[in-house]
């Protein structure tokens, strides 16, 4: 499923995200076959050609007005599997929050080391070093990686940008 993934993520969630930001957010999503079928019939395309489909958003002239009109047609249908997505994510967190309570020693160590390691390598990438490419784009991989789960760390303890009215571990 990782090569479909790709696809929708590279070649059609770009396009449609632009034009129908709620047909985009459902594509992100586990359902994302309801949209990649939408879209397809919107176009009398098969649904298992991704290829195609990516192609006809880029060079079809009313790709822009199938693709409103698909989001206006099924509105509510995008927003509720949006929205229950949505409450999966919450759930999770909720459910990650409940049980982080009797690991709270660990997991104030482990955001430690993560925040450490992030400040290190970051550090690392801004020192004069004698490294070569290869080197640094490790490095700077390293870096892109301990980011995004720093981030997660921030989301957990402090919520993420969303207001669910998670409290934070104290």
């Amino acid at each position: 499923m990782g090569g479909l993934t790709d696809v929708i993520e590279s070649e059609i969630l770009p396009s449609v995200s632009k034009v129908a930001p709620l047909l985009g957010s459902v594509l992100g999503t586990p359902l994302a076959g309801v949209a990649v079928s939408l879209i397809a019939h919107a176009f009398s395309l098969d649904p298992n050609d991704l290829g195609k489909i990516g192609q006809a958003l880029l060079t079809d002239p009313q790709a822009t007005a199938k693709l409103e009109a698909i989001e206006f047609a099924h509105e509510e249908m995008l927003e509720k599997i949006a929205s229950n997505d949505y409450a999966t994510e919450v759930d999770d967190r909720k459910n990650a929050r409940q049980y982080g309570v009797g690991y709270k020693d660990f997991l104030r160590w482990m955001a430690y080391l993560v925040t450490f390691g992030f400040f290190a390598a970051l550090f690392l990438l801004f020192i004069p070093l004698n490294l070569d490419s290869e080197e640094k784009n490790l490095l700077s991989m390293l870096v892109g990686m301990l980011a995004s789960k720093w981030q997660t760390i921030i989301d957990f303890f402090y919520g993420s940008s969303r207001h669910n009215n998670q409290g934070a571990i104290k």
